[in-house]
This record gives structure tokens, sequence and C-alpha cells, in this order.
């Protein structure tokens, strides 16, 4: 997949972030003290991990890149920034092809500027449940 994909999907959704919590309350038995939990340890592992993503491309470490993409794009399928999935799923598919490229960077930016808009709404919607 290449940067220009990943841009044009980055401009789709910079109209709005969709938070879809339909795969969580799948599993969630409609608990919503479990529901909270898991989206606050998710929000705080989201943050760690995009800090060890510019780590790893200031390090231009393809492979770290590629395996911190794939856990970030779990955590983003199970919270439901679907958004997100697509853009770290596109990052780990371009690292897994060719590794550090030229293009790292601007994926890089472009998903990090996505995650701010999607922590807010994440944060709102923690703020929901208390």
């Amino acid at each position: 997949m290449n940067s220009d994909l990943l841009v044009n999907e980055t401009e789709k959704s910079n109209e709005d972030v969709i938070i879809d919590l339909s795969y969580l309350k799948s599993f969630s038995n409609d608990d919503k003290e479990f529901e909270e939990d898991l989206l606050k340890s998710s929000l705080t592992d989201v943050e760690q991990k995009m800090e060890e993503l510019q780590k790893s491309v200031l390090l231009k470490d393809g492979r770290k890149i590629m395996q911190t993409a794939h856990s970030l794009k779990s955590v983003s399928a199970i919270i439901g920034i679907n958004v997100l999935y697509e853009q770290f799923k596109a990052i780990e598919i371009s690292h897994l092809e060719k590794g550090y490229s030229s293009d790292t960077e601007l994926q890089i930016s472009n998903v990090s500027a996505l995650w701010q808009r999607a922590k807010i709404k994440l944060e709102a919607l923690i703020a929901e449940y208390s």
C-alpha cells in the first residue's frame, strides 16, 4: 500500500473520527465498568505505543514500526476506531513488504494527527461513563 492511499484515507477521515463500540459491547455483556476500564487502558496503551512508533521512526527501525503498528491495529479494532485500524494496517503491510522507506515519516505523521483527533473523542466517550 503506498503513501498516496494513506494520505487519501487520512484526508477522507479529517471530517470525523467515528468510534464504533459494537465489537466491544459484543463481549462486555453490557458491563459498563468493564467497558470504561478497557477504554481507559486502551487510551494509555495507544499513547505509549504512539511514542514507541515515533522513536522507531527516528531510528528508522522498520521492523519495530511494523510490530508497533500491528499492536496498534489490534487495539484500534477492539475500541472501534476503524479509521485508525485501517491506517495501522496500511503501515504494517507497507513495512512488511518493503521495510522502512521514504514514505514512513509521512505515514506516521498522518496517523499521529488522526490519533490526536480520535483521542479527543475517546476521552469524551470515557467521560460519559463517569
